[in-house]
């Protein structure tokens, strides 16, 4: 099978000075997700900077097999270790930013990522208000797609053409919404390769956390089809009971399990994505 416009995206969410561990540059609703910067560094050295380019430039492209690196939720830690990393390997990559979140403790700033803009990073959304599309009413899930995208657009000053649902989350008819509102590209949060198309590309997105060790990054970065396929296997065998047990109660069971085994009680460590 060729690869002719094709990617492997990569998810972060924290980058913290020592991951899954506290610290005041990671909200502590991130801490399961947090990636040390001595792992970050090492999927840097392992990236070619002229094979990666942001979710935007990607639907542009003509030709070629890419990789596209994404932070999700738009923390400090983004502008204060994130960008210096990127900057350091020339490497442009993809924020998805909540635009309520913007400036609030703990988040970047509207001016910090007018920076991180002009330093060649693109700027997207993730909603308003970090809430599940697929929970709310219809109205209120338009509303997050369409004015987060207007609210960033005036705060930042940049086009805004990506848009990550929270916990990659979504349904059918929201891809059309997202079209008609000018977006260029959907991240979920479904694993493998993705396929530029027509309008709206929908761009799978491959997890990295904090219990992932460098070798799994590395096939990643190198698009092994195995591990893709595993992911895929992965996500859909977790999606059968998201559907079942609702996501709400979903996140409850997997807060106690995690916190249970990782903390040895059941004191949970929130994140969603």
């Amino acid at each position: 099978m060729g690869l002719r416009n094709s990617c492997v995206a990569l998810t972060f969410h924290a980058v913290a000075p020592w991951a899954a561990a506290p610290s005041p540059l990671v909200e502590p609703a991130a801490a399961r997700y947090a990636v040390g910067c001595e792992r970050f560094a090492g999927a840097l050295e392992a990236v070619r900077a002229e094979s990666c380019c942001t979710a935007a430039e990607y639907v542009q492209k003509s030709s070629g097999d890419w990789r596209v690196l994404t932070f999700d939720d738009g923390l400090v830690t983004d502008y204060d270790i994130v960008l210096p990393m990127l900057l350091c390997r020339a490497v442009r990559a993809t924020f998805f930013v909540t635009a309520e979140c913007i400036g609030r403790p703990g988040y970047t700033s509207a001016a910090q990522l007018k920076e991180m803009a002009a330093a060649g990073m693109e700027i997207a959304s993730h909603g308003l208000t970090h809430r599940y599309l697929v929970t709310m009413p219809r109205r209120d899930a338009i509303r997050e797609i369409r004015h987060s995208k207007e609210r960033i657009q005036e705060m930042v000053g940049v086009e805004v053409g990506s848009f990550a649902p929270v916990g990659g989350h979504f349904h059918r008819w929201m891809l059309a919404e997202a079209a008609e509102a000018g977006y260029r590209a959907f991240a979920t949060m479904i694993p493998g390769r993705s396929r530029q198309a027509t309008g709206l590309t929908v761009l799978r997105r491959n997890h990295v956390q904090s219990h992932h060790d460098a070798a799994y990054v590395s096939r990643l970065l190198r698009g092994h089809p195995g591990q893709l396929l595993l992911n895929r296997v992965r996500y859909s065998l977790l999606k059968l009971p998201k559907d079942l047990l609702g996501l709400g109660n979903y996140d409850a069971l997997k807060d106690i399990i995690v916190g249970t085994v990782r903390n040895g009680s059941a004191g949970p460590v929130i994140s969603r994505g």
